[in-house]
Parts: C-alpha cells; sequence; structure tokens
C-alpha cells in the first residue's frame, strides 16, 4: 500500500493533516506516536487490508469512508485515522484526518467525509482535463 496525504494534491508544500496531528497533537502520548507509526509501517508492506478489516484494526464507515483504529481498544483514548482507498488505485489510501478518540462515537468524521469529498471531486477533474 502507498500512503498519499491531505491536503497534498491541492498543495504539494502544505503540511499533511494527519503527519501534524502525529507530530503535534500526539506529542504527549508517546506510546501512541509509536503505535501509530508501526501500524502505517504494517499498513505499507501488505498488498491488501483484508486481515486489517477482520481484526477490527479498520472499518469501513459511510461510503468510502475508513478508519484506521490504533488500537482497536484503548483505556485513556484511541487514534483513528479516516481514509478512502482511491478509486483509480487500490493500491494507494488517501489519509484525510486523524483524532484521539476517547468518545465510542467518533467526532471527526463530518471534516473527513468533507475532505473525501473534495479529494473525488479533484479526482473527477483530472479525468477530465
Amino acid at each position: 500500500m502507498r500512503f498519499s496525504w491531505y491536503p497534498h494534491f491541492l498543495d504539494p508544500d502544505a503540511q499533511a493533516k494527519v503527519l501534524k496531528f502525529i507530530q503535534k497533537d500526539l506529542k504527549k502520548y508517546p506510546d501512541l506516536v509509536i503505535r501509530v507509526r508501526e501500524f502505517l509501517i504494517s499498513v505499507e508492506k501488505v498488498e491488501n487490508l483484508d486481515s486489517y478489516y477482520k481484526s477490527e484494526e479498520m472499518a469501513k464507515l459511510d461510503g468510502a469512508l475508513h478508519e484506521m483504529r490504533i488500537p482497536p481498544k484503548r483505556r485513556g483514548g484511541v487514534v483513528r485515522i479516516y481514509f478512502c482507498v482511491n478509486p483509480d488505485d487500490s493500491r494507494e489510501l488517501m489519509l484525510l484526518d486523524a483524532e484521539l478518540k476517547h468518545e465510542t462515537k467518533p467526532g471527526r468524521t463530518d471534516t473527513a467525509e468533507h475532505r473525501l469529498k473534495e479529494y473525488l471531486a479533484y479526482l473527477a477533474r483530472r479525468k477530465q482535463g
């Protein structure tokens, strides 16, 4: 698998939102930073994501939106990274947003869905022109 980072498709020089979250927002949780980095490295090494869905480390949300669950459960909060699969290249994952989640219900899916729509519109424009 390969990662693309929101908003690099709009501005290659912009700071990736998920990377910023890992570096800044998770700074107080070094154990989670390590887990997130190790998880992303493991995802890059696989050909498909089936085992992650079976283990509930990933889940399909609404429409084309998915989430990584790092770890799936943890006292004190878990990291959720929202992503989509590039419809033109099933080996590319667009990482849209992330959060440290303490509640059962995700809090940033609205932002992730907005970014997903923006990304899909960009891909559609690119195909046309």
